[in-house]
């Protein structure tokens, strides 16, 4: 567990799976997080943040906010700034999965079973849309107006490295946290 506190990351989609594993590893590797999620996963995000609290010592925030609406993406991006005092990184992780995850498929089942992955309905299409591509859009634009804000020289030398959802699923792999 790193002692210094490294800044604060942003993590969307944080109540449960890549979101919450990736908070506890950004936690444990000296950031405090903002946990972002829909409000019906505050139960989860609140558990994710005492782990955190318990485990790392690390400051966190629970953040409601749906990542496909533009003022709630304002109003939280302002919100982990008022709460946690910066906003030093963000993680793409928020996004809605098709109802069956094709990633679970081998090819040849795949050729097989593709019609009922057509089978999709126009809602599910916006609400993917809306989540991945919108979403994702307006968190990473409202987050690096933050960002590029500071103006800190100190971390010009940081990279990006897949940590989301989306590397994850499009090359079935998923980097680990890395100091």
């Amino acid at each position: 567990m790193s002692s210094a506190v490294k800044g604060v990351a942003l993590v969307p989609g944080a109540a449960q799976g890549f979101g919450r594993a990736i908070s506890l590893c950004l936690a444990a590797d000296g950031f405090d997080v903002a946990l972002i999620d829909l409000p019906i996963k505050q139960a989860f995000l609140e558990d994710v943040k005492l782990e955190i609290v318990h485990n790392s010592v690390r400051r966190s925030a629970v953040i409601l906010a749906d990542v496909s609406l533009e003022k709630e993406v304002k109003d939280m991006v302002n919100e982990v700034v008022k709460q946690l005092g910066s906003l030093d990184a963000m993680v793409a992780n928020a996004g809605v999965l098709l109802p069956t995850p094709l990633a679970t498929l081998i090819e040849s089942e795949l050729h097989r079973r593709l019609p009922q992955y057509l089978d999709i309905s126009i809602a599910d299409l916006d609400a993917i849309l809306a989540v991945n591509v919108r979403g994702l859009f307006l968190y990473q634009y409202a987050a690096i107006q933050i960002i590029g804000a500071g103006g800190s020289s100190a971390r010009r030398h940081w990279r990006a490295y897949p940590l989301g959802r989306a590397p994850a699923c499009t090359r079935h792999q998923s980097s680990p946290c890395v100091g």
